[in-house]
């Protein structure tokens, strides 16, 4: 009831949130520009020295001391698992064919972390060098092949 007595104070108020709204809005506007000038900004891109430290047991997030080891590695394992599908997934049917390999999701996940880890470029992002190992090794057959449905990899 009392802000219907006080119409000033909704306009007031009301302007404020406008103008707080028109701040936030340029705020993001200028992150978005300053990563399109900038589209691996250090720290974002997973390294592969970075994805064979998770493989390792180090989970990416944070964790309470409580956590235990044995969930801090199995967290780190899934973690990589992800990331390591989610590369499969974005070129699967068009730049490699896992799917029609035959071979099993942890097979191919540890094929790839044994040939990061044997390579030796640390400083390059994980998902291009993964892109390129998935590339060789598990190449598309014919268009007329390849258009079949498929799995995208065999549990």
């Amino acid at each position: 009831m009392r802000l219907i007595k006080h119409p000033g104070f909704i306009h007031r108020y009301g302007i404020l949130g406008l103008v707080a709204w028109a701040i936030a809005g340029c705020a993001a506007s200028s992150v978005a520009v300053r990563s399109a000038a900038d589209p691996q900004p250090s720290g974002f891109a997973m390294s592969v020295a970075r994805l064979l430290e998770h493989a390792q047991g180090q989970p990416v997030t944070p964790l309470p001391p409580s956590v235990s080891n044995a969930m801090r590695k199995s967290l780190a394992r899934d973690q990589v698992r992800m990331f390591i599908a989610g590369v499969i997934d974005s070129g699967e049917g068009r730049r490699w064919c896992v799917g029609g390999s035959g071979q099993s999701r942890t097979d191919v996940d540890q094929w790839l972390l044994d040939v990061l880890a044997r390579d030796r470029v640390p400083n390059i992002p994980a998902a291009t060098a993964i892109a390129g190992q998935l590339q060789r090794r598990f190449p598309c057959p014919t268009t007329a092949t390849a258009a079949r449905d498929e799995p995208l990899l065999r549990n």
